[in-house]
């Protein structure tokens, strides 16, 4: 049964890859092999959790744009108080 949700597919990366790191170093038909299913769950996995991301990226924004202006306001500091500066 291949995998199919995003936990599987993580969990399957992981199996490739640990299979990846006790191969020897000559067994290129292997590693090709591994390589390219590793790949096609990558694909996978981020077609699946690519609304999630997105949606994730747009509350990110909205957030963002809540903030404060990071320049002060002219207005307000007319209300400062300002001491002077005695040397």
């Amino acid at each position: 049964m291949s995998p199919t949700t995003p936990s599987e597919l993580r969990q399957r990366i992981v199996e490739i890859d640990d299979e990846l790191q006790g191969l020897a170093p000559d067994a290129f038909g292997r590693k090709h092999e591994l390589a390219s299913e590793a790949d096609s769950c990558r694909k996978l996995l981020a077609k699946i959790v690519e609304p999630d991301l997105n949606a994730a990226s747009k509350k990110w924004a909205e957030r963002s744009g809540r903030k404060g202006s990071h320049a002060q306001d002219p207005e307000k500091l007319k209300g400062a108080i300002v001491s002077p500066h005695v040397p």
